[in-house]
């Protein structure tokens, strides 16, 4: 048994005997050489750990450098040991320095350490802890996507809103953090335990279709998936647009027939649905469909009014506010009473004492159709009933009613009560105020 020899160097042995004698035998002839060695001693080298894209997701690769002679400990390195933190290894033939790992968590953090093996046995100690690795994987991309409107044909509608939904994404192993929903001109990003997401500030009467992409916490390091397939389309739209309504008033032909226009436009939007139809109603009748303007000239009573109502609805069924006015006729202010007188026939009875006396005929116009008035005939000298007004049973006053056209005749209501003589002069009265002075026609 030898002691102290250096692993790894070659030694040769030869052996003489000796005995009493003086001198001891010759030396035998060389032994082959051999040499001393132990199982390798720690790596001075420190491992490199280094996450990788795979077809199946994230994986580590790990190098380290060759151990050196001395470290080997006499025997060449046969092989390493490659082993993860996490508890898992690899074995790998002893020229090479590179080890993949395919199968850790890749949600977790992984260091890497190097133990050699040579013909004595494995290794007494392992290298330092390689930098840690977490081997995330890229998610796949969400599927299923799918796209609505809430609120159709009620309230406001969807007015700049969808709802999107989608199957949950494979994460690969590496759990989704979020997932972000991209149309043209927005996006929105909602967290992992959602699969649907409301979107609103859309435009109504635009369509849109949407994509759905997952992330995970290493988002900012490539942890994204590809986007989806696009969503369908669909087209957010509210209530149309409130029509605009107005009146006028025309001048009075006569007591009766005040003209009054009302007019209604659903000149505004159609709230993006794509279709839209005017409705009025007048005076609280029914609802009626105006394609999208409407205009109508009524005859109604002095003082009177009309009342339009008028609303907008769309091809989707909503319905705008209603809006209201009521136009009111002007008011009819008829001109002044105006009398005149129609002669009759020479008179000679127990009124007229003389051949030349008439029957005198009251003739007014000027009158408000179907109004009632006070009426009076003052005679002046020389008329029958000369000197002071003409009285009816005894009364100085007649209660008359205007007809149909304004107009007023006593001799059409049936009285022949006023007669007179060629120099008669007699002024008319309406309501105290002269409709004129009238002499022999």
């Amino acid at each position: 048994m030898f002691s102290g020899l250096t692993n790894g160097v070659d030694y040769r042995f030869r052996v003489r005997a000796s005995n009493l004698a003086d001198e001891p035998s010759e030396w035998s002839e060389w032994s082959s050489a051999e040499h001393p060695a132990g199982k390798p001693k720690a790596p001075s080298g420190t491992p490199s750990a280094e996450r990788v894209n795979t077809a199946l997701g994230g994986a580590v690769d790990v190098t380290w450098p060759a151990m050196t002679d001395a470290e080997a400990n006499g025997e060449p390195i046969t092989q390493y040991v490659v082993k993860s933190s996490s508890g898992a290894s690899q074995t790998v033939d002893g020229g090479t320095t590179k080890a993949s790992f395919r199968d850790l968590d890749r949600d977790s953090k992984h260091t890497f350490t190097i133990t050699g093996v040579n013909s004595v046995g494995t290794g007494t100690g392992s290298s330092k802890a390689s930098n840690a690795v977490t081997p995330w994987s890229k998610p796949d991309a969400p599927t299923g996507v799918k796209a609505s409107l809430p609120s159709e044909g009620e309230g406001d509608g969807p007015n700049g809103r969808a709802t999107v939904s989608w199957k949950a994404a494979n994460g690969n192993g590496t759990t989704v953090t979020k997932y972000v929903v991209r149309w043209n001109g927005g996006s929105k990003t909602v967290d992992a335990s959602a699969t649907t997401a409301n979107i609103t500030g859309l435009k109504n009467g635009t369509s849109y279709k949407f994509t759905v992409e997952a992330r995970n916490g290493f988002a900012a390091d490539g942890g994204i998936s590809e986007p989806s397939s696009q969503s369908n389309g669909v087209k957010p739209y509210t209530k149309p647009a409130n029509p605009t309504v107005s009146g006028s008033n025309g001048k009075c032909t006569d007591g009766n027939r005040r003209p009054v226009t009302v007019k209604a436009n659903a000149s505004g939007g159609d709230g993006g649905a794509g279709g839209k139809t005017l409705q009025v109603r007048i005076n609280g009748g029914g609802w009626q469909d105006s394609g999208t303007s409407f205009s109508k000239t009524y005859q109604v009573k002095s003082k009177g009014n009309v009342k339009i109502e008028a609303r907008v609805k769309n091809s989707k069924g909503l319905v705008s506010d209603t809006v209201v006015h009521t136009q009111k006729a002007q008011t009819y202010t008829p001109p002044n009473p105006k009398s005149g007188v129609g002669w009759g026939a020479m008179q000679n009875n127990n009124v007229c004492d003389g051949p030349y006396c008439k029957q005198v005929d009251i003739r007014l116009s000027n009158l408000e159709p179907g109004k009632a008035y006070d009426m009076s005939v003052n005679t002046l000298p020389s008329a029958s009933y000369a000197g002071g007004p003409w009285t009816v049973n005894g009364a100085t006053k007649m209660r008359i009613t205007a007809d149909a056209n304004g107009n007023y005749s006593s001799s059409g209501a049936g009285y022949n009560f006023l007669y007179g003589y060629p120099d008669n002069k007699f002024e008319v009265f309406v309501n105290g105020k002269s409709a004129g002075v009238h002499s022999y026609g």
